[in-house]
């Protein structure tokens, strides 16, 4: 039985007990109310009824009142519920690799929830639906910025705009230095722009490269200054260092394998 019902009954049970005792008692207490200049005459239990009604329309306009500040944030919780539904939904369709249903899907989806709207942002990337505004913004975003800057920088890399992947890696690369494809893609465009800094990222490759190749890739950097047209002769005899030579215009993150 819900509150409110049982509030009811106790009311009604409250007002049937004051009306008998006020027809049946033979000598009923009188009570005086005085309001200002008016003057109301009653007996106890119907002073009590009185009372209690009092209390009890105070606590439910009370009640309705919290219910009616409460609108707009159970409006909000609708609403983020309604995201989270959409967000939830679209990653399931995305682990299927139906791109069209997960695109659909964020078409519409507004939420003003930071969580949230990480979550869309990373469907956008996902699906290669994010605007330049939305990129750019979420470039000073710690927990977007290094998966954003990853995601302009491969497509800088395929327009062979070495300056922007430049710029891109070094932002992704404050907030996520160990990963890879970051490394890999700074390295190609600092060797492609015939940057000496290239040659400070060769530590941080060995142990993804080997021995024996970082061994090579290090001579060839520090001994020519440029692999893309000066790489040292002896060094040409290597499979390997033709492979890099070829890889370097390429998009890829990937370093050779042969």
């Amino acid at each position: 039985m819900s509150t409110l019902l049982r509030a009811f009954l106790l009311f009604i049970i409250l007002l049937a007990l004051a009306l008998l005792l006020g027809q049946a008692s033979t000598g009923p207490i009188p009570v005086t109310l005085t309001l200002g200049t008016l003057s109301l005459g009653t007996t106890a239990p119907v002073a009590i009824t009185l009372v209690i009604a009092l209390l009890l329309l105070a606590f439910y306009f009370g009640r309705f009142t919290s219910w009616v500040l409460h609108l707009p944030r159970r409006f909000l919780n609708y609403r983020k519920v309604a995201a989270a539904d959409a967000i939830a939904d679209a990653y399931a369709a995305l682990a299927l690799q139906d791109l069209p249903t997960t695109g659909k899907l964020i078409t519409d989806v507004r939420t003003e929830n930071a969580a949230l709207s990480d979550l869309l942002i990373l469907l956008h990337l996902h699906t290669a639906t994010i605007s330049p505004t939305q990129a750019q913004a979420s470039l000073s975003n710690p927990r977007l910025a290094a998966i954003t800057a990853l995601y302009l920088a491969r497509h800088a890399a395929a327009q062979s705009d070495w300056n922007e992947v430049r710029r891109l890696t070094a932002i992704g690369r404050k907030y996520a230095p160990h990963n890879l494809p970051l490394l890999t893609l700074q390295f190609k465009a600092l060797v492609n722009l015939n940057d000496p800094a290239a040659a400070d990222l060769l530590p941080a490759l060995k142990s993804h490269l080997g021995s024996p190749r970082h061994k090579l890739l290090t001579q060839v950097i520090q001994g020519s200054g440029v692999i893309t047209t000066r790489p040292n002769v002896t060094m040409l005899d290597s499979p390997w260092v033709k492979s890099i030579q070829t890889w370097l215009p390429t998009p890829s993150d990937t370093f050779p394998a042969e």
